[in-house]
């Protein structure tokens, strides 16, 4: 994929690799609106690659039934599939169309975001205090880069003395700006004593001279690492928390809040904010000993659980999920039916459902195997 031609193509202004891997080193908020305008060339190019592939497979379609159409008496006339030539591959082509035509707005959009943080944002680099940068002066502060406990912060940094611990975050829950944390943790449990946020036209400066102000308030000179749960406990406390969340979703899927098809954490999102299930579930905060370790291992568990084989979907007959159908009116033969019946891929033939919330089409069992008509997650 050329990144450069797609958003050339599409907006009209250019966008380099050099642009882009020059935000992944300055500004937090630059570095997150380059990514996600990577990502959306990238679906729009994803978009594109499957049209051509259906196009031409549509057009050799008609050309058969043209061949056959057009083929003398005294000549081999070329099959033609009796129950259609286009059947549910056009109605996949009409879908891409709209689709790649909402990919396109999106990449505009962000096209159009990325412009204005260039004008307005000075980019930040290594070098003199008002061009700091702000990872290397963080890590220069002593903190350590932590594994983010949510999928949209884009860094996470902290640092632990004693029973004292500072965390920063940047573009906490994919919002823009930077949160500092500071709180108490005597190994088991952690208190957050005061949180500072700062938004995304704060300079880079201002930030570091606040964390490092705080770590003075804290006497936190030297980093010192936050003293581990014994593994058995922790282990026991993952399967608490995600036997909770297991129940909690159940409970969600049982009164229609959710579908039955959801196959991961990430599935959840989707659908509402899955971090919730967390606070309820007592799972500890990011700021807590350890916390980020538990999120991410909870997390991974309740993804396991949730497309372990066996585990009950979604399906014709067995879906409270209002925004689920699983039932068409089309017959085999593209005839219109009486009643509405269960709804089958027309490529695999396994069972399958239209999502009004995701506005596209799904198998009903999240293990299977994508198909010529049907992604679970097309980009």
């Amino acid at each position: 994929m050329d990144i450069e031609d797609v958003i050339g193509k599409y907006t009209g202004h250019p966008v380099t690799w050099d642009d882009l891997a020059a935000a992944r080193r300055g500004d937090p908020v630059l570095q997150t609106i380059g990514h996600a305008l990577h990502r959306a060339a990238a679906a729009v190019d994803d978009a594109e690659t499957e049209l051509a592939g259906l196009a031409g497979t549509l057009i050799h379609r008609v050309i058969t039934v043209a061949r056959n159409l057009d083929a003398p008496a005294d000549q081999p006339v070329p099959g033609v599939n009796p129950l259609g030539e286009l059947q549910a591959a056009a109605v996949r082509f009409d879908a891409l169309i709209g689709q790649h035509a909402d990919r396109i707005a999106h990449l505009r959009t962000l096209a159009a975001l990325w412009r204005q943080a260039n004008a307005t944002m000075p980019v930040c680099r290594p070098g003199q205090a008002t061009s700091v940068d702000l990872a290397d002066a963080l890590t220069g502060l002593g903190l350590h880069p932590l594994t983010p406990a949510h999928p949209d912060t884009t860094a996470a940094y902290g640092q632990q003395h004693g029973g004292r611990r500072l965390d920063v975050s940047v573009n906490p829950f994919g919002e823009p700006g930077v949160e500092v944390n500071a709180g108490h943790s005597d190994g088991q449990a952690a208190t957050v004593a005061w949180t500072a946020t700062f938004g995304p036209d704060t300079p880079a400066p201002v930030v570091v001279a606040a964390v490092r102000a705080a770590l003075t308030l804290h006497g936190a000179d030297e980093a010192e690492p936050a003293t581990p749960q014994p593994q058995a406990d922790v282990a026991a406390q993952v399967d608490r928390y995600v036997a909770d969340i297991i129940a909690a979703i159940d409970g969600d899927i049982a009164e229609g809040a959710l579908p039955g098809s959801v196959a991961c954490f990430g599935d959840l999102h989707t659908y509402l904010d899955a971090n919730a299930y967390l606070d309820e579930a007592g799972v500890p905060m990011p700021t807590a000993a350890g916390g980020l370790d538990i999120i991410v291992a909870v997390q991974d568990e309740v993804s396991r659980r949730l497309s372990a084989p066996g585990r009950v979907h979604c399906t014709y007959g067995a879906c409270a999920y209002p925004r689920h159908d699983h039932t068409t009116t089309q017959g085999p033969d593209g005839g219109d039916l009486d009643e509405p019946v269960a709804m089958f891929c027309e490529h695999c033939g396994q069972p399958a459902h239209y999502d009004e919330k995701l506005r596209r089409y799904r198998h009903d069992d999240p293990a299977t195997p994508d198909c010529f008509l049907i992604s679970r997650d097309p980009r």
